[in-house]
């Protein structure tokens, strides 16, 4: 799975998807609604870029990863795990960023 396989899914509604695949593209299309591109997600000053190599698990399940860029380049913020349901079960531990993607992708709450 990649980012072209995600521009798809945006640009044909009528593709099916997995809500997993729902969730992961949630995730894009708020990147593309900024100015950042495909995989960079732009907020309160601070750019996320979202991995470009996902994996689609057996069970369904999506996992990749989240990177933020700074000054000194790319830094791994850590993986992500989206269930078979399209629940976040797994985010990095920036709490900005973890924040942003419980609010983008998903209805379900996240963990207490």
């Amino acid at each position: 799975m990649n980012i072209e396989f995600l521009k798809s899914l945006l640009l044909d509604p009528q593709t099916p998807r997995t809500p997993a695949q729902a969730t992961l593209a949630g995730w894009v299309a708020k990147c593309n609604a900024g100015i950042g591109g495909d995989n960079v997600l732009r907020h309160e000053g601070h750019t996320y870029v979202l991995g470009t190599a996902f994996n689609e698990q057996a069970n369904g399940a999506i996992t990749g990863a989240w990177f933020r860029f700074g000054p000194e380049g790319l830094s791994p913020l850590g993986g992500f795990t989206i269930a078979a349901d399209g629940a976040l079960e797994r985010v990095p531990k920036d709490a900005e960023l973890r924040d942003v993607l419980w609010a983008l992708g998903t209805e379900n709450s996240p963990p207490s």
